[in-house]
Order: C-alpha cells, then sequence, then structure tokens
C-alpha cells in the first residue's frame, strides 16, 4: 500500500499519520505528493537542551512572589473587627473583600489607572503616533498611570472606610447587639484605612516589579493571575459545604467539573480554529476581545439594578421579563454581543482596517467575526445553564465563564514562555521587540523566521488595547556568544502600538 511522503500534508496535519492510498492512486489526493512503497526512517530527534540554571532563578522568584502575595491575602485588616465582619459573612470563608486584609484590593487601582492613561493617549492623535513610535513617552505614560493607580487607591481606600462605618450604624440601629465593625469611627479611620489599603495595593506593584525584574513573566499579568487564583479557596470549600448541605448532589458536582474541564479544552480549540480560519489573517479569535460580552452583561442587568433605585410599575414588569437567569436575558445578551461585535472588531484593528477588505482575507475576516460572536454568546449560555441546572449553590463556587477564560489566558501564556525557555536551553533565547497590537506582533513574528516565539498572545488577543500591562514580547534565538540567561526585555526594546 504506498504512503505520502510528505510531512506538511494535510492528512498527516490532521491525524498525525501518513496518508495511505489504494495501489491504482500514484498521488496523495490531498498535497499532490508522489506515493512511496515504503516510508523513510524517521530520524532521531535531537535531544532535549538542559534546563537552564538562570531560568531556575527565575522560576523561583516567580513562585517566590506569587507565594508570599498569597499568603498576605491572610492577613488580618487593621482598625476593623474582621471576625465580627466575617461572621455577619457566613464564616471565615466567605469574607468580605475588605476583610481579607490590607491586600483586598489587589494590582486592580493599579490596572485601572495605566488603562486610562492607554485610553486617553489613544484619544489624542498626537499621543498616539508617539505613544507608538517614542519608547520615552510611553515610560511617561506608564508613570502617570502608575500615579493614577496610587489616587485611585487612596479613593478606593476612604470609600470602603466610609461603607464599613456607614454598616456599623446600619446594623446598630437595628441591632443593639451586633458587632462594632468599626470601635473608632472618624476621620481618622477612614485616613488610616485609605492609607493601609493603598500600602497594600503597592505591595502587588512591587511584586509585579520584582517579577519584571528577577522573575519569569510579565508583572502585573503574573500579579494578576495570583489574585484571580487567590479565590480558589473560597470554590473549593464552597463546593464542599454545598455538598455538605444536599444543597449540591456528588455526581452533579463531577458533572460541573467535567464541564469546567471541557470548557478549557474548548478554549483550546478555539484558539486553534482560530489559525485554520486565518488564511493568512494575522489576527486571533475572538477579533473583538471579551468587550462586547462585557458590555452586554451590564446593559441586560442595568433594568434589574434601575428597578431597586427607582419605582414605576413599567420598570418593575421590564426587569422582572429580562430578570438574571431568563431565557429573555440570554436573548437580549447575544442580541447585544452580535450588534457590539462588529463594531469592536473594527476598533480593535483600525489600523489594519484596508488589508482585511481585500482578495481573500475579506472572506476569512468575516468567517472570524461570525466565529467570534457566536463564541462570546456561548460564554454567556455556560453561565446561564450553571444557574439554572444548580440555583444558589452555583454561587458559592462557579468563577463564572467570562473568568475561567481569563485566568486560562494568563496562565497558559505563562506556561509557554516557560516552555520556550526551557526548550531552548543555551544559549537560549533574547527579548528583541514589545509590541501592544495583535496583528504587528503576528506579522513581527513571521518575518524573524521559524525560530521567533511570540509571548502573551492568549490575553492580549482577549484585552488588546485595555491591558497594556500585559504586552506581546518577541524572543529569537541568542547567538553563540550571547550567554546562557533568558533575561527579561530590555527597556530600550521596540514598542509597537494599536
Amino acid at each position: 500500500m504506498p504512503f505520502c511522503p510528505d510531512p506538511a500534508c494535510p492528512h498527516r496535519a490532521r491525524t498525525g499519520r501518513p496518508a495511505e492510498c489504494r495501489p491504482e492512486i500514484s498521488r496523495c489526493p490531498d498535497c499532490g505528493a508522489v506515493l512511496v512503497a515504503r516510508l523513510p526512517a524517521p530520524t532521531p530527534a535531537p535531544p532535549a537542551p538542559p534546563w537552564p540554571r538562570a531560568l531556575t532563578r527565575r522560576l523561583a522568584w516567580t513562585l517566590g512572589v506569587a507565594v508570599a502575595l498569597w499568603l498576605g491575602i491572610w492577613l488580618p485588616m487593621p482598625l476593623v473587627d474582621t471576625e465580627g465582619l466575617a461572621s455577619l459573612a457566613g464564616g471565615p470563608w466567605r469574607l468580605d473583600a475588605v476583610a481579607r486584609g490590607a491586600l483586598s484590593l489587589g494590582p486592580t487601582p493599579f490596572l485601572v489607572g495605566l488603562v486610562l492613561v492607554e485610553l486617553a493617549a489613544l484619544i489624542r492623535p498626537r499621543w498616539r503616533a508617539r505613544r507608538r513610535d517614542d519608547l520615552a513617552f510611553r515610560h511617561r505614560l506608564t508613570q502617570v498611570g502608575l500615579g493614577l493607580g496610587l489616587a485611585w487607591s487612596l479613593a478606593r481606600g476612604y470609600l470602603t472606610a466610609w461603607q464599613l462605618e456607614q454598616l456599623t450604624w446600619t446594623l446598630r440601629f437595628h441591632n443593639p447587639s451586633a458587632p462594632d465593625l468599626v470601635a473608632d469611627p472618624g476621620q481618622l479611620f477612614r485616613l488610616g484605612t485609605a492609607l493601609v489599603l493603598t500600602a497594600g495595593a503597592c505591595v502587588w506593584a512591587l511584586g509585579a516589579w520584582l517579577v519584571d525584574r528577577f522573575g519569569l513573566g510579565r508583572g502585573f499579568a503574573v500579579v494578576l493571575l495570583v489574585d484571580l487564583l487567590s479565590g480558589l479557596p473560597w470554590g473549593v470549600w464552597g463546593a464542599q459545604r454545598a455538598v455538605r448541605q444536599e444543597l449540591l448532589a456528588p455526581l452533579a458536582l463531577a458533572a460541573l467539573v467535567a464541564a469546567l474541564g471541557g470548557l478549557l479544552w474548548a478554549f483550546g480549540r478555539l484558539w486553534r480554529q482560530g489559525e485554520r480560519l486565518g488564511a493568512g489573517l494575522p489576527a486571533r479569535l475572538p477579533t473583538c476581545g471579551t468587550l462586547p460580552l462585557e458590555v452586554a452583561l451590564v446593559l441586560a442587568l442595568a433594568p434589574s439594578v434601575l428597578a431597586t433605585f427607582f419605582e414605576g410599575d413599567w420598570l418593575t414588569r421590564f426587569s422582572q421579563l429580562v430578570a438574571p437567569g431568563s431565557g429573555t436575558y440570554l436573548a437580549s445578551i447575544a442580541g447585544l454581543v452580535a450588534l457590539l461585535a462588529v463594531p469592536a472588531s473594527a476598533w480593535f484593528h483600525w489600523r489594519h482596517r484596508r488589508a482585511w477588505r481585500q482578495g481573500a482575507q475579506r472572506r476569512a475576516w468575516l468567517r472570524a467575526r461570525a466565529w467570534s460572536s457566536a463564541f462570546l454568546v456561548g460564554l454567556a449560555l455556560c453561565d446561564l445553564a450553571v444557574q439554572r441546572g444548580l440555583g444558589l449553590a452555583a454561587e458559592l463556587f462557579w468563577p463564572g465563564a467570562l473568568g475561567l477564560l481569563v485566568v486560562w489566558a494568563l496562565g497558559a501564556d505563562w506556561w509557554e514562555e516557560l516552555r520556550a525557555l526551557a526548550r531552548a536551553g543555551a544559549p537560549g533565547l533574547q527579548p528583541v521587540a514589545m509590541f501592544q497590537d495583535v496583528t504587528d506582533a503576528l506579522r513581527a513574528r513571521a518575518a524573524a523566521g521559524a525560530d521567533a516565539v511570540l509571548t502573551g498572545l492568549r490575553y492580549r488577543s482577549l484585552a488588546f488595547f485595555f491591558a497594556p500591562f500585559a504586552p506581546l514580547i518577541l524572543w529569537v534565538r541568542r547567538g553563540p556568544a550571547g550567554g546562557g540567561e533568558p533575561s527579561a526585555p530590555a527597556s530600550s526594546a521596540p514598542d509597537g502600538a494599536v
């Protein structure tokens, strides 16, 4: 029986085995190569390169920072009766964000500041050009973003202290024996809480700097992943509690765990589907990011939120019609996603809009946007199915399909960078460029050759310019005299833009 000897044959790419054809066929129907009666003996794979010791040090730094931040979350919050707050929340495992300690704000304030500066630079044409070509200007934008994050932390801490005082007064009014969450309310307490929470946010920023300087991965992306995974113990405890209280059957819990694994597998399949749909299109799914789904969720919840603040029969009936978990609620999300996906894709790829409309890329671009809309609607459908199937028990441990996607993207990007540097060995890979635009980064990787590695692509494809803290890094193989340490991207590396 003749075989196809072409290693790039589509049949071999699909199945992993060479195509076997009938004796009367002389050419492969998939690739057109001349068939052979016997396949050549496979060449032995080259030995794996030794694990670089410098990579071990960087990995230890990253894991050490992650463990230190996770342990810091459990430190008690000063100036607040955390035990009383925990008793109100239902136990020490269901603590309010403030009761988790001084690190409860996480890296979010600084991420918000960086995103605000990025959006301001996109709005102003002169800043947009300098943001793309002027590295010193980008450094100043980063400094301003960190300053805004510091101000955001102070404001958020002050507001949190004021909310705790209001909660204490409300509880004491309805129940004189309720615990005093705040022993000494007033301006001194508010300022002290604001300073403590701001210092905790600065600890997250310090952890991000340590990862960038000594560790493996992008600093703020790593600490964001740590912050998201810090809720994992709450989810495990919530699942055990639901089973003990017979709110959730063990078989349903096993089915949900299997569904989580299936959802992660679907994310990976969609990622590979983006490569097949591309046909030369330098973009990744979803082409619109997750922005349409996030905006659709906010708009779909707006009637229910407004009904709690304003009275009106028509508003009450409308909020009940589109109540979360109903079929009308899902239909409204699907419609909003379909309306927002196309303009969001055009916005994110605005600089390349003319290229997408030409030749064979036009059809691939239309297919990619259709797949993106269907994928986002599928995420909403997953959440609705879990809420309807498990009810209130789902709130104890279900992270949400969108949150799970973010964790998968951040974790997969970090793991891909680790594997790439480990496979490269010594002399290893060297970071040569940083990009903020997915299309620019993919084109640069194609021009750099087969040995080039691009990291950070998954999360960046979801967030686009809403994640300036997670740039795309292009790595190339270091020369023979370059040494063996896989270094962090140099500050003088060229920087692309959206």
